[in-house]
């Protein structure tokens, strides 16, 4: 038998700590789904996901790149078909 003690608050408080900011991210494409499917793009507009979008449109192509393509994959998840090439959703540094 062990005396294995059960996690505590401190414990837990850590994993909602470092988990918060993947979850924050991955939670994008969903939206984007979501604002798809009932036709209301100011869903993913404004003050949530600014950080995000600030964020992706100033890093570099091989961060960017992925991103966008989690976000393509989620629009075509949803029955929309862009029509240009994948790339840097909000921005490239390419083009500068």
């Amino acid at each position: 038998m062990t005396d294995r003690k059960k996690p505590d608050w401190a414990f837990w408080a850590t994993v909602v700590l470092l988990s918060s900011p993947v979850l924050y991210v991955l939670s994008f494409g969903p939206a984007v789904w979501l604002a798809i499917k009932i036709e209301n793009p100011k869903l993913i507009q404004g003050w949530f996901w600014a950080p995000l979008e600030t964020v992706i449109a100033n890093v570099p192509d091989q961060l960017g790149t992925p991103f966008s393509e989690y976000i393509f994959w989620w629009m075509e998840a949803a029955g929309f078909e862009p029509e240009f090439e994948i790339g840097p959703v909000f921005g490239s540094s390419a083009d500068e």
